[in-house]
Order: C-alpha cells, then structure tokens, then sequence
C-alpha cells in the first residue's frame, strides 16, 4: 500500500505524462501507477474532447425583445409595483 504522498507523486508524474493540467492531477483516482494512468486516458479523452458543431441555440430562452422592461431597474419598480399591488 503506497503512502498519500507517494500516490499524490504519481498523481502529478501521470498527469504530466498524459498532458493533464497540473489543477486537475489531484482528482486521478488509483491505489497504483497502473491504474492511476488508465484514469488519465479517460480524464484526458475529457479534457481535450471538442465540441461536435451540433450545439445549437434555443430561440425559446432567454428574454424576448418587447416583453416587460428592458432594465434591471424598471424590472425591479415593476416588480415592486406588482406586489404592492398597484
């Protein structure tokens, strides 16, 4: 059984084997070199994973032009006149 120092080495000599940012080295899981580096391939497949281009924008969020007030301030009196109920 190795040490806590010893497994957080590994950590760190893995991570840097595998091109692993340095921050995410300490989140490698394993009792052993073996198996800390297996989890690296699979963080680093993670890591360096791009997005597909099917990431399209959903027309339905976010606020719509014309509907309520257009400033936090007039959201806010309106909404403050609303529980007022004025």
């Amino acid at each position: 059984m190795k040490t806590a120092s010893e497994l957080e080495a590994i950590r760190f000599k893995v991570a840097l084997e595998k091109g692993i940012p340095a921050n995410l080295a300490a989140r490698l899981q394993g009792d052993d070199y073996d198996s800390i580096s297996a989890d690296a391939v699979s963080l680093s497949e993670l890591v360096s994973a791009k997005p597909n281009g099917q990431v399209r924008v959903d027309p339905s969020q976010g606020p719509k032009a014309g509907v309520g007030p257009s400033d936090p301030a007039s959201a806010f009196a309106a909404a403050f006149q609303q529980a007022r109920g004025q």
